[in-house]
């Protein structure tokens, strides 16, 4: 279940870039003027357009207003974004849990598990 979630969230994060990159390249924006415009570091901005990072609301709306970017359309990727992290989130609150009231056998079956998950 986690593994979706982190490919949720990399999907999330790949389109809103995605979605950035085009736009500003529509609009004959270099990336470094940009990131001057917003006030963030062009580092910042590169991580957002290739799909590294998810801007913050407040990064998101200026980027929306200086893109003209739907908002509509970028607001509901922010929205899944934040329900992708309250349910992740609860996720890792139930796994702990569960490791915590695991007996020894248990506790080495479920780190078993993960392993040979993360190896997929």
């Amino acid at each position: 279940m986690a593994l979706t979630m982190t490919k949720d969230r990399d999907q999330l994060a790949e389109r809103v870039g995605a979605t950035v990159r085009a736009r500003r390249k529509t609009k004959g924006q270099s990336q470094e003027a940009l990131a001057a415009d917003i006030g963030i570091s062009l580092v910042t901005l590169s991580n957002i357009e290739r799909g590294e990072n998810v801007p913050t609301l407040g990064v998101f709306l200026r980027l929306v207003h200086l893109l003209g970017i739907d908002t509509a359309e970028l607001a509901d990727a922010h929205l899944t974004m934040r329900r992708v992290n309250r349910e992740r989130h609860q996720l890792e609150g139930e796994a702990l849990e569960l490791l915590r009231n695991a007996d020894l056998r248990d506790l080495k079956l479920l780190v078993g598990l993960a392993k040979s998950m993360q190896e997929k």
